[in-house]
């Protein structure tokens, strides 16, 4: 059981699933069941993704596995694994996040993209041609109240973060065919 995303049911004032971050929106359940093959009653609250859903499916039917930047979660499902330990971060993207004429605006319409990045303590989100963007201290701030991002005290946390989404960005792209001459 699991979903392509989460509700934000009145949260920050919020309704649906929307084109927001927040852990109600892309924090889903996922519970899976495989009498006699899993551990009963394994909580794991590490960091996850909807990408990992194909590795465990083709291991648990035995099928190659393909390229994939998710990891299978049949080492945790079967207790052999470390459950907090999935991902050392996720990832998410949403184009077209914030409707700069909304609701009733006036002139061109300005489209905007925004990509999270979540690690255990930190969720940061950018919405790229804005030149804005949100930094969460999940430690102190879970429900996601106060926005660090211009933040004096978090300005050198916001620019590693930044590099390491950037960083899993450029490392998430296919880069083709493999070479086979030096150009």
């Amino acid at each position: 059981f699991t979903s392509d995303h989460g509700e934000m049911l009145g949260d920050h004032g919020l309704g649906g699933k929307g084109c927001r971050f927040y852990e109600g929106a892309v924090r889903v359940p996922f519970i899976i069941s495989l009498p006699g093959r899993f551990e009963q009653g394994v909580v794991a609250e590490g960091l996850t993704g909807l990408t990992d859903l194909a590795p465990t499916i083709a291991e648990l039917t035995e099928l190659p596995r393909v390229k994939s930047h998710g990891h299978s979660l049949v080492p945790i499902l079967t207790g052999t694994s470390d459950p907090e330990s999935n991902h050392r971060y996720v990832r998410c993207e949403y184009y077209d996040t914030l409707d700069m004429q909304a609701p009733n605006g006036t002139g061109d319409r300005r489209e905007t993209w925004g990509t999270m990045y979540r690690d255990e303590r930190w969720k940061l989100i950018v919405h790229h041609s804005l030149g804005i963007g949100e930094l969460y201290d999940l430690d102190n701030d879970p429900d996601e109240f106060e926005n660090l991002w211009d933040a004096e005290s978090t300005k050198s946390i916001r620019q590693n973060i930044c590099l390491e989404s950037f960083n899993a960005s450029i490392q998430r792209v296919d880069s083709g065919p493999p070479l086979i001459g030096r150009y």
